[in-house]
């Protein structure tokens, strides 16, 4: 459970953050909800003993956390649909 605890400072610093620069809602929700979600199915890979899993989890999990703290840097005038395709990310805008 140490693991949770650790894990949630950097999630509430992060929609703290996206709240403070009024990104965009639904986004952040969306993000918020798979972080939540990959840290239930990370408590279950971890009470089954299976490593791999969890490790991919876990990583999955910390890239949601990543993307709440980059779209609340993400311009109002500028779409994430934008912001992702200058990176050349465009292929992600299908899953958010």
């Amino acid at each position: 459970h140490k693991n949770h605890i650790v894990a949630f400072a950097p999630f509430a610093v992060a929609v703290i953050a996206a709240q403070l620069q009024n990104a965009n809602p639904l986004l952040v929700a969306k993000l918020s909800l798979g972080f939540i979600l990959l840290r239930i199915l990370y408590q279950i890979f971890y009470m089954l003993d299976i490593a791999v899993l969890r490790s991919l989890i876990w990583t999955l999990g910390f890239t949601a956390n990543c993307w709440i703290f980059i779209v609340s840097f993400v311009p109002k005038e500028f779409s994430i649909e934008e912001f992702l395709h200058s990176f050349g990310l465009t292929p992600l805008v299908e899953y958010l």
